[in-house]
């Protein structure tokens, strides 16, 4: 499915059409990894992984803040582990 089609599927205004087009983007990120080399794909890690464990704490804030639930002090010790 194209994101034109997805767009003209659901309004734009919903979750689910939000969804819908980070699967979609994902589907064509997928395509273009699997032509990376094994060094490409090595750089790619190390940069998400340095992201995580820089944002480790906002992250963990946003989370508490957005659902609720859990604590900050223990999500920052599950992100920076996850990352």
């Amino acid at each position: 499915m194209t994101i034109a089609a997805i767009e003209a599927a659901t309004p734009k205004t919903t979750a689910a059409h939000e969804i819908d087009v980070m699967a979609v983007k994902a589907l064509k990120a997928l395509e273009q990894f699997k032509g990376f080399t094994q060094e490409q794909v090595d750089s790619i890690t190390e940069a998400m992984t340095a992201a995580g464990v820089a944002n480790e704490r906002f992250l963990a804030e946003f989370a508490v803040e957005e659902t609720g639930i859990g604590n900050v002090e223990d999500k920052v010790i599950k992100n920076h582990f996850g990352t």
